[in-house]
């Protein structure tokens, strides 16, 4: 079945793709919403608890994707539940696409708007990062993947800069006691990580783009242990140094790289890592964004997905300023609404989907054959 364009992309390249659509927002966000909820043991909730989830998103949606090697989800929908159910899967993944590329965009802007630049209007940033990840996104999924590797190699440097840079401030007693009050709070701790970690779903849209889909599941893994990794670091840093006050920072990895001060000679970095995240939230953003545009153009069986590049950015840019009224409104919806939303089209649907592929016996593929 022909794809929309016939850019390919390798296992290497889909994984970091997996990890930048995740990580760029999750280092800013989950510390501080871990550790609210599970204090001294986030880092089971954020670590241990949303890795394994994420492993099992995997699962679902590369056994899945598996059964249909180069088809889209729109395509095989329609094949397991007739071509208008398979429509209705597709408008709905869009409008949960555009909905998140709106709520990630309102990040971004709130972030440099409370940390750096409060004088200026959110809307100029969000038209910068729609703009830039526009670009990206008619350049096709080749272009996104080559400057996405090169992108998230340079935030991995600044977070090990980050991390490196604190360790005299480091206090492990700041973990103690772990389970304090039992497994309840871990658990409760891990929705918000799990619904991040479960993004890594997006993998569905980009299986038929490798170059060989059989690597989709193990580089899917390797993805999910990654940023299991980072993020259970991230959090134990953020105690060691703040202690369970780390609850208090909106944005923890802000306020890690703000206290970094090294013989009074190394200081002010969080400049330089701004600079670094900025263009990993371009490239977070131009995943998802491109991910809408595809799947878009497959919905309404048109050829080319550019058409609909510029009208689906007033769409997100407009939905970005009006979904919130202010940073705490963003918070308290990833507290309270966000993990639902999340796992009705991370989990929810692709093991609906799964079920009655395998049912009806349709796609003649399966894993491990």
């Amino acid at each position: 079945m022909k794809l929309i364009e016939e850019g390919k992309i390798s296992g290497s390249q889909f994984m970091w793709l997996l990890v930048t659509v995740v990580l760029p927002t999750a280092v800013l966000f989950i510390p501080a919403l871990t550790i609210k909820e599970a204090g001294a043991s986030a880092w089971i909730s954020g670590g241990v608890v949303a890795t394994f989830w994420g492993i099992l998103v995997v699962w679902i949606a590369s056994t899945l994707g598996e059964r249909f090697p180069g088809m889209t989800l729109v395509d095989y929908s329609g094949q397991i539940i007739g071509k208008f159910g398979g429509k209705m899967i597709g408008a709905y993944y869009i409008f949960v696409l555009v909905h998140g590329i709106a709520v990630i965009t309102r990040q971004f802007g709130e972030f440099l708007v409370t940390a750096f630049m409060p004088e200026t209007p959110i809307i100029v940033f969000h038209i910068f990062l729609i703009a830039l990840a526009a670009s990206a996104v008619r350049n096709g999924v080749e272009v996104i993947a080559r400057m996405n590797h090169f992108v998230v190699s340079l935030m991995f440097f600044s977070v090990l800069f980050i991390f490196s840079l604190v360790f005299g401030e480091w206090n492990f007693n700041n973990l103690l006691p772990i389970l304090e009050e039992g497994i309840g709070p871990v658990i409760k701790g891990a929705f918000i990580p799990m619904s991040w970690r479960g993004q890594t779903v997006l993998l569905l849209i980009f299986m038929p783009y490798l170059n060989n889909y059989r690597e989709a599941r193990p580089a899917a893994y390797k993805a999910v242990v990654m940023l299991g990794i980072i993020l259970a670091a991230e959090i134990i840093i953020c105690l060691a140094v703040f202690g369970q006050l780390a609850a208090n920072y909106v944005f923890p990895a802000h306020a890690l790289a703000s206290y970094i001060s090294v013989g009074g000679f190394i200081e002010r970095v969080e400049a330089f890592i701004l600079a670094l995240w900025v263009a990993g939230i371009t490239m977070k953003v131009s995943i998802w964004y491109y991910s809408a545009t595809v799947l878009m153009a497959r919905t309404l069986n048109l050829q080319d997905y550019k058409p609909l590049v510029l009208p689906l950015g007033v769409i997100m840019l407009t939905w970005s300023m009006t979904l919130f009224d202010n940073i705490r409104q963003l918070v308290e919806w990833f507290n309270e609404s966000g993990p639902a939303f999340f796992m009705s089209w991370e989990v929810v649907l692709p093991v609906l989907l799964l079920i009655m592929a395998v049912l009806r016996k349709k796609g003649g593929v399966k894993s491990g054959k």
